[in-house]
């Protein structure tokens, strides 16, 4: 214990959150990926003119197609691009005057040699340096990368850590696992770019803390449930797999209120629930009205499909148990081929009620 942990008031252990947030932030920024993923083209189209259309970027990413007439658009939602699109914004003009002074950064340029086994790398590298695009978007990647990515990883490695030193009464494995969640996880790397799966993540850890985390300064009852929803809700304007997490999440919170309370509380606490997550639906069902036309039908439904033997909905099609697998173990992309540790947690129900562990409820 260090003499400020002395100091009246103070708990020990203080500064313990804000070393964490420091050290994951150092650490996640030395890990930048300059990855430009679809959602990377739609945040600079709102930085730099308000635009959902991403137009001048057509070509550059095969996630990125045109509808005859209403123009170029992502195959995707569009809730880690208006994030991203935030320290875009307020990097945009430094990076104004860096291209000022230097115009030849964004100057079109020859083709070059990329070393990587990969063509479709190599045919974007060359494509957006023939437009001069190739410095913008790296420098535009790597604003999305240290304003939200490594902040928001920082930030959920602090709540994870506060939550279990509450929940297991051990500030020091809290710290652990804390530090394990941060780097013994997909989450590491994931965050090296803009990644909507890794924001629907945080919203889905948001979400579980709202419901699951009982400090003593905690929120009213009703505005952790519309919390919940809120966070879940804006995982879904993230990407359309938040959608099960409703799911999961709404029927937890009904049947948790309607075993305390009857039906009544069940209605009052689902109602709570969805109110929050009413106002991104109604952001993402606007987005796709003014993008598509039609505010029920998502990009995937306009996307030209590659496999000219689909038809219908391209992108939409019935659960596959061969993907699921693949999810799930495949050497290259499995969650558990990346993550082995995380097949524990099937493990949970057994250790329920037991110190930091999860109550019958959740």
């Amino acid at each position: 214990m260090n003499a400020g942990d002395l100091v009246p008031g103070r708990r020990p252990g203080g500064r313990l959150p804000g070393r964490l947030f420091v050290t994951v932030c150092l650490v996640y920024l030395l890990h930048f990926a300059p990855n430009v993923v679809r959602e990377t083209y739609l945040a600079i189209a709102l930085g730099d003119d308000f635009s959902i259309r991403v137009d001048p970027y057509l070509g550059l990413h095969p996630d990125l197609f045109q509808i005859p007439g209403r123009g170029a658009y992502i195959d995707n939602n569009p809730g880690a691009s208006l994030l991203g699109a935030l320290p875009y914004v307020v990097a945009r003009p430094v990076l104004a005057l860096l291209f000022r002074l230097k115009p030849e950064l964004v100057a079109p340029k020859p083709a070059a040699t990329y070393d990587d086994p990969r063509p479709n790398r190599t045919r974007f590298m060359n494509e957006a340096r023939a437009r001069g695009l190739d410095v913008k978007l790296g420098l535009a990647a790597a604003t999305m990368h240290a304003g939200l990515m490594v902040p928001l990883a920082g930030l959920a490695t602090v709540l994870v850590f506060l939550f279990l030193r509450d929940r297991t009464g051990s500030e020091d494995l809290a710290k652990w696992l804390a530090l394990l969640y941060a780097f013994g996880t997909p989450m590491f790397f994931r965050s090296g770019f803009l990644n909507q799966n890794m924001i629907l993540a945080h919203c889905t850890l948001l979400a579980y803390l709202a419901l699951a985390w009982r400090p003593p300064e905690s929120l009213p009852e009703y505005r952790r449930l519309f919390a919940a929803g809120l966070c879940l809700g804006f995982g879904l304007l993230c990407d359309y797999s938040a959608a099960p997490l409703l799911l999961a999440f709404g029927l937890w919170v009904v049947a948790i209120h309607f075993g305390k309370g009857g039906a009544a509380a069940g209605v009052r606490a689902g109602a709570s629930f969805a109110l929050g997550a009413a106002g991104p639906i109604a952001l993402l069902l606007g987005y796709q009205w003014a993008a598509f036309g039609n505010p029920l039908l998502p990009a995937q439904a306009y996307m030209p499909s590659t496999d000219l033997s689909v038809e219908g909905w391209h992108g939409f099609r019935v659960p596959s148990a061969e993907l699921l697998w693949g999810n799930l173990f495949h050497r290259g992309y499995g969650l558990f081929a990346f993550c082995p540790m995380l097949v524990a947690a099937v493990l949970a129900p057994r250790y329920r009620n037991r110190m930091g562990g999860l109550n019958a409820g959740e």
